[in-house]
């Protein structure tokens, strides 16, 4: 989305990204959106997000493009924020680090779980209006996703929050909180 057409996802013809925008044409996210902010890939799909919506677009030319809003209750802020790993997506927004789990091509289809829960206090230290700056990148050889942050009064990036991919085990139940440690959301550093 730009200021003329918050809402919308302008695209050039295949392999033609020299063209003249929107030469192919654009979608319209439907639902109110106030801006896209954010796109990337989940499985053979785009995942675009807006601050308070997640969306997913189907099909593989301009014709066949659909948009579906899988998830209205969050959002992301940070476009460079948005890593996909696999049919999951991780993004940042000012309430914390989430992850995104499709579970079918449908309204409100994505299982949304934040991952940052138990590291409230660091991720509070974040500099306010700072959450548009956080990136991230996933990390192959140690299977992490790395996301660079800056804290409040710092002029620069000064923090990197570390999330294991492959110690995490997303799919398991929530744990008795009583017999042991929530595993299914492995920071490996922060």
């Amino acid at each position: 989305g730009d200021d003329t057409n918050p809402d919308a996802i302008i695209f050039c013809d295949p392999f033609q990204p020299n063209t003249n925008w929107p030469a192919a044409g654009s979608l319209i996210l439907e639902g109110g959106v106030d801006k896209v902010t954010g796109m990337n890939e989940i499985g053979d799909h785009i995942v675009v997000t807006a601050v308070d919506s997640i969306h997913i677009v189907t099909g593989r030319t301009g014709a066949t493009f659909a948009p579906i809003k899988v998830n209205s209750n969050v959002g992301c802020t940070s476009h460079w924020s948005i890593v996909s790993h696999g049919n999951v997506t991780y993004w940042a927004n000012p309430t914390g680090f989430y992850m995104g789990r499709l579970r079918a091509l449908e309204d409100e289809g994505m299982i949304v779980e934040p991952i940052s829960q138990h590291m409230e206090n660091t991720y509070s230290g974040i500099a306010s209006g700072g959450w548009d700056d956080i990136e991230g990148a996933y990390h192959p050889r140690y299977q992490e996703i790395f996301w660079s942050v800056k804290s409040a009064g710092a002029s620069t990036v000064d923090q990197l929050f570390a999330y294991s991919t492959a110690q995490s085990r997303p799919l398991n139940p929530p744990p008795d909180f009583e017999s042991g440690l929530d595993l299914r959301f492995v920071w490996a550093g922060y």
